[in-house]
């Protein structure tokens, strides 16, 4: 009995295609939605072995949900798929995510935040484009400095071995308080508050639970140094939205994406004169 066709329902590239033909190695036809007519898709979905998607509710018609009930796995190519109506799949559908499929482009992201952050860079930029070249503002080495990781999983150990690279110590917290991944300490978030205080670089890249939503408010946010630069590659919901707009006596530097429940993503927002946002959208 054949295993179906993988059906694409989102579109590739030419080289993205090859690398899912050569990935496949001729056990199953590949079918891109893309390419079919209106009429053909129903086919296609119905004898569909596994799907592989961004978003269902983008890529699928409501009335082609249920088509996709029979297929032995539907695969996304997101780590995280809190912002996907998974509710209204096909029950025996198996639904993945790509766990720690983006760690080690998602890590040197981390890095290059750091990076802009300590030394200045959209500050001086902007300056720089209205003619103003600063040459006596220091900037921050990370050499000597604790990189906080608020979530070691794959994405916060790929940030860790960077980060060790560039000479910083590395604090992280996860569930078990335990990693293979070599530490100067480790903790769960128990100990969160010993972490924020001694963190330069404060990185979030924990998944959304109920325990992780609004855990960094204005309380643990005035534990941090003066000048801490915080980066969360996480969902914006970790950090409680209100406390960017509370009174910090802080200048900490902090990139984290919007807040992007109930269906709304806005960026920019909350920002006060005690902090300088610097926001990722996610859409």
């Amino acid at each position: 009995m054949s295993a179906g066709p993988l059906v694409v329902t989102y579109p590739l590239t030419r080289r993205s295609r090859a690398i899912v033909a050569e990935e496949l190695g001729g056990t199953a036809e590949a079918i891109y939605l893309v390419d079919l007519a209106p009429a053909d898709r129903a086919h296609a979905l119905g004898r569909a072995g596994a799907v592989l998607s961004h978003d269902t509710s983008k890529e699928l018609r409501p009335d082609e949900i249920l088509l996709i009930r029979n297929a032995r796995l539907l695969q996304f190519t997101a780590a995280g798929v809190d912002w996907v109506p998974t509710r209204d799949l096909p029950r025996e559908l198996p639904v993945a995510a790509n766990k720690g499929g983006g760690a080690e482009p998602m890590s040197e992201h981390i890095v290059a935040l750091a990076l802009a952050a300590a030394k200045r860079l959209f500050i001086e930029h902007a300056k720089l484009k209205h003619g103003e070249f600063n040459q006596g503002s220091a900037n921050r080495m990370l050499r000597g400095g604790v990189c906080g990781i608020l979530g070691f999983g794959n994405v916060g150990v790929a940030t860790a071995r960077l980060m060790r690279a560039f000479g910083m110590k590395i604090h992280a917290i996860n569930r078990r308080g335990a990693s293979d991944e070599p530490t100067d300490w480790i903790a769960t978030a128990d100990l969160l508050d010993e972490m924020l205080r001694v963190a330069d670089v404060l990185v979030i890249s924990a998944a959304l639970t109920t325990a992780t939503e609004g855990l960094i408010g204005a309380r643990e946010l005035d534990l941090m140094k003066e000048n801490a630069i915080l980066i969360n590659v996480a969902r914006g919901e970790i950090i409680d939205e209100g406390a960017l707009s509370t009174p910090i006596l802080s200048p900490i530097r902090i990139f984290s994406p919007a807040s992007t429940r109930g269906g709304w993503s806005r960026c920019g927002t909350a920002a006060s004169r005690w902090i300088t946002r610097f926001s990722t959208c996610r859409t």
